[in-house]
């Protein structure tokens, strides 16, 4: 179990469930699990094209993601209580999407549901890079509580770093036989302390 700090009380959701490999997380990355924040910047949208772009418009559009390309601002409101991570996601000031994770398990083997709204449920584990980044590996996805079959599952491929003074992370939805259908990426800075 990570060591918990006089100064700040027991040690969080996050630093529970990764025990000592806590601190192989970047410290910016530390940081952001041991308190709640809001993180906002620049990020750019895509949707593929061709046999795809029919199944990335609708994602895009169930995900509450704005029309693809650059120039769109995402602000990021992180929450944590004992029993699971909350991310709320609004782009361009407008109504986004909000994800509940809830951790199973501990690391290495351990995995997060992440939950998004009624429909769907991803279950993820994680690998940790050398330079203390957070890569996201799909494991299940359940759609109305459903698993979808091996051979069509999609992955999500996220990461998120701490790199050159931000937080740097992307996301992308994958199909087999279609490639990526639909991501997002961007740079953030912290904007405030959650309240």
């Amino acid at each position: 179990m990570a060591a918990a700090d006089p100064a700040r009380g027991a040690p969080t959701l996050v630093e529970r469930w990764f025990a000592a490999d806590f601190a192989r997380l970047h410290p910016r990355l530390q940081e952001l699990h041991r308190r709640d924040a809001v993180f906002a910047g620049p990020v750019e949208v895509r949707v593929a094209q061709g046999a795809g772009r029919w199944l990335g418009e609708r994602m895009r559009q169930r995900l509450g993601l704005p029309p693809p390309g650059p120039g769109h601002v995402l602000e990021v409101r992180v929450g944590h209580d004992d029993e699971r991570m909350l991310w709320e996601r609004r782009f361009d000031g407008q109504a986004g999407f909000a994800s509940r994770f809830v951790p199973v398990g501990r690391f290495p083997e351990g995995w997060w549901r992440e939950i998004s709204g009624a429909a769907l449920e991803l279950h993820l584990g994680v690998h940790l890079d050398a330079d203390g980044g957070w890569h996201w590996r799909t494991r299940r996805v359940r759609w109305h509580g459903l698993p979808f079959p091996r051979w069509l599952l999609p992955r999500v491929v996220a990461h998120k770093r701490w790199e050159r003074g931000a937080y740097d992370f992307a996301v992308s939805v994958q199909v087999p036989g279609l490639g990526e259908v639909v991501g997002y990426s961007g740079r953030l800075v912290e904007v405030a302390a959650a309240t």
